[in-house]
């Protein structure tokens, strides 16, 4: 799943992956942000910030937001790189072969370190975003802060990852209901009410032409809607539950209160109030 998966992507288009993929980080990670901050500021200070605002946020950390989320991934990928020249380039060969068994055990404990790495980065990326957002800090900030609170309460914070799925997964299924719910009373109504071509219509298909095909192409852009409104429900969901996570977790760790998040009149990563500049 970590070499070959990846490898399998790039090899088939590979001029895609290395577009799409860093553009949906930075987009997952502008929004993510935006939600962070915005879910920060009200639960830590009763502060409701504007969407324009928020946004405005997730815009000016893209950079620091999108590394913290690649930087790890990137960390255990040159291990892999590493170890596959080194193994390659010492086994392959007779009388070196030799040299390669002997750094087949130092290869062992950097692959170690990779799994570790890796595996702490699959329990607390979802912390990754809320510290930027919480402490107005950088990637390399974040990322320290993901792997101490990991290394340090593991078992605290997997008890919390777990409610907090159970806790996405309740409420995921209660709005898909409601969506899925809403889209078959209206169409159930029209099939109830309307003309066999109306429910047709609905239906879809290749089947329509003209103004059927038309209307029906509308119709399941429509129908689409409810999905994607569950849909970034999960979304905003992930990152305000993974900031209220953070932000307990840190109280755990370093016995910070809750309540005391970055603001505009902080020095970044502090608490420090900023001194006026005098005229």
């Amino acid at each position: 799943m970590v070499i070959h998966a990846p490898a399998r992507v790039f090899s088939q288009d590979p001029i895609a992956t290395l577009t799409l993929v860093p553009m949906m980080v930075l987009v997952w990670a502008i929004v993510g942000g935006a939600i962070a901050r915005a879910s920060a500021c009200e639960f830590a200070q009763r502060v409701f910030l504007s969407w324009p605002g928020a946004l405005a946020f997730g815009l000016s950390r893209a950079l620091g937001l999108a590394l913290s989320l690649l930087l790890p991934i990137v960390f255990v990928a040159l291990l892999v790189v590493l170890i596959a020249l080194v193994g390659s380039a010492t086994l392959a060969l007779p009388y070196l072969n030799v040299l390669g068994a002997l750094l087949y055990l130092p290869m062992l404990v950097i692959a170690l370190v990779g799994v570790v790495a890796l595996l702490a980065f699959a329990i607390g990326h979802v912390l990754l975003v809320p510290a930027i957002a919480c402490e107005g800090t950088d990637a390399i900030d974040a990322i320290q802060r993901m792997y101490h609170y990991v290394l340090n309460r593991t078992l605290r914070l997997v008890v919390y990852l777990l409610l907090l799925v159970v806790q996405g997964v309740l409420l995921i299924l209660v709005a898909g209901v409601i969506a899925s719910s809403a889209d078959a009373l209206v169409s159930g109504a029209i099939a109830w009410m309307g003309p066999a071509s109306a429910s047709r219509v609905l239906e879809g298909g290749d089947a329509l032409t003209g103004a059927d095909a038309i209307a029906g192409g509308i119709l399941s852009l429509w129908k689409g809607v409810p999905g994607l409104l569950v849909a970034a429900l999960g979304i905003s969901y992930i990152h305000a539950g993974g900031t209220v996570l953070y932000l307990l977790i840190r109280d755990i760790n370093d016995h910070q209160d809750p309540s005391e998040i970055w603001m505009e009149t902080l020095i970044e990563g502090t608490q420090a109030e900023r001194q006026a500049r005098a005229d």
